[in-house]
């Protein structure tokens, strides 16, 4: 049973509908429905797409006020010349085709053309568009054309065709003629006026969606707002793995060898280089460590190495002289399994010497090279 204002009742077999107060729609099943209109002005569909196997029962149409509708049944009923109606025991039998369709009761009167609604592409009011509740949260202060989310609707038939408006609970609380949410042709919600979008504020918005024969439905969409948090500028970096070499002076240039996933620096404390093995970089370890105190070139003795530099397959280092740090330094160098000592001079800043396997040290005065 319909309730108060206009509502839609489908039979299927031997149903009883009734429309209450309102303008409603009854649509008979194929089997044996008995329908009243009640009070309004009511449509009652006899018959779509197929004959009924019974006729339905119509108990109280009112010429000039309610309607009959045949739709689907081309070429058995295209117009109301198609239909024979005669009157049996006091009330109206419609026929179309030699099966009874449906039968007034109590109706005495002379059914005309304008009592009926013909049409092949009649719709299968079946197809009333079901609208889905849905809830959503935005941003305090969203932009304008942010998407919200969808409401989602549909209809049994696809050639319905759908349209949606909000119908309540979207304020324009400032005035400016600009609600808080749009909602587009395809359902889609989205936010209007950020001004509206405010700290702690909700919505309960009622959405309306119609299809092409004016059929509604309506779902409740509701909106929370959230705060979004300052964004940050810092940056947090976690060592993997720490290994203690020295003091202050430790590591001025420190290098690095692929290859043998270790990396060579100065050891500030006892004046060597060490070779930290960092293939596990949670458990660093110390591979070996190389002293220079016992090197002398042509009576010079090298003083504190502050440099490591590793080529592809070897790593020269770079020490400070004893006397005076802007005199011409030594680069000796060592393969990575350290082969023995060889002898050539360089300059005091150059840091920067390749070679393939091992170096040669020695000593060359004159102006600083690079």
């Amino acid at each position: 049973m319909g309730a108060r204002g206009d509502d839609i009742l489908f039979g299927e077999n031997d149903d009883t509908l009734r429309g209450g107060t309102g303008n409603d729609v009854l649509v008979a099943g194929v089997n044996n429905n008995t329908l009243s209109g009640d009070s309004g002005g009511d449509f009652f569909l006899l018959a779509q797409a197929e004959l009924p196997t019974s006729p339905a029962i119509v108990t109280d149409f009112t010429q000039g006020v309610d309607q009959l509708g045949i739709g689907g049944l081309s070429p058995i009923a295209d117009s109301f010349d198609d239909l024979s109606i005669t009157q049996v025991d006091g009330n109206t039998q419609i026929q179309a085709d030699g099966t009874t369709i449906a039968i007034l009761l109590n109706f005495q009167g002379t059914l005309a053309p304008g009592d009926f609604v013909f049409d092949d592409n009649f719709p299968v009011l079946g197809a009333t568009p079901i609208a889905e509740d849905a809830s959503y949260s935005v941003p305090v202060g969203a932009e304008a054309g942010r998407v919200v989310g969808p409401v989602d609707a549909g209809a049994i038939a696809p050639e319905d065709i759908l349209s949606f408006a909000i119908t309540g609970g979207n304020p324009d609380s400032d005035g400016d003629g600009t609600a808080a949410f749009a909602i587009d042709s395809e359902g889609e919600i989205t936010v209007a006026d950020s001004d509206e979008i405010t700290d702690g504020s909700s919505f309960d918005l009622t959405v309306t969606v119609t299809d092409q024969n004016g059929i509604p439905d309506t779902a409740a969409v509701a909106i929370n707002t959230f705060d979004v948090p300052e964004a940050t500028l810092e940056i947090t970096l976690n060592p993997l793995g720490t290994f203690d070499n020295g003091g202050e002076d430790s590591a001025e240039v420190p290098a690095f060898d692929p290859l043998s996933q270790r990396v060579f620096v100065v050891n500030g404390d006892t004046g060597a280089v060490d070779a930290i093995d960092i293939s596990d970089p949670s458990n660093l370890t110390l591979a070996f460590s190389i002293t220079f105190a016992e090197l002398a070139i042509d009576g010079f003795t090298p003083g504190t190495p502050n440099s490591v530099r590793s080529p592809t397959a070897s790593w020269p280092l770079r020490w400070e002289p004893t006397i005076l740090k802007t005199r011409a330094g030594d680069f000796p160098g060592y393969g990575r399994q350290l082969p023995d000592l060889r002898g050539s001079g360089v300059a005091a800043r150059c840091h920067y010497l390749f070679s393939r396997w091992q170096f040669s040290v020695g000593r060359q005065r004159g102006r600083t090279q690079r």
